[in-house]
């Protein structure tokens, strides 16, 4: 399955409720490293979504380790961390 399928899938599942099969979904899309980035970060919004806010922190967590160069990785993860009431984490 190419990647627009694949997405537009995960998207349908996402946007149905259906949170447990779209976050399969993204993680298989991770799990291809041309579509890592972009699944990873969609990925820790369903997280958030089926109200798994551990799982959202690892995605980021992920992202923010192999993109250190993205200021935007970087700053989701921080800005959750804060939400969660980790301001320590959040500024390490």
């Amino acid at each position: 399955m190419n990647f627009e399928k694949a997405s537009e899938q995960a998207q349908f599942l996402r946007a149905g409720g259906r949170l447990a099969e779209a976050i399969q979904a993204y993680q298989a899309l991770a799990g291809q490293v041309e579509y890592r980035e972009a699944a990873l970060g969609v990925l820790a919004e369903v997280h958030l979504q089926a109200q798994s806010p551990d799982k959202a922190v690892q995605a980021l967590a992920t992202l923010a380790e192999e993109h250190p160069e993205s200021l935007l990785h970087c700053d989701r993860l921080a800005n959750l961390l804060s939400r969660l009431g980790q301001v320590g984490a959040a500024i390490g």
